[in-house]
């Protein structure tokens, strides 16, 4: 999957996603870019 449509996915989940799971997949991304 490319990177753009990812993130778009990523901020349609966001949308409907309380914010601790925000906090979860924002960590988890910062790990994924190392």
């Amino acid at each position: 999957m490319e990177r753009e449509e990812l993130i778009k996915l990523i901020c349609g989940m966001l949308e409907t996603m309380p914010p601790e799971d925000v906090q979860t997949i924002y960590i988890f991304a910062l790990h994924c870019r190392e």
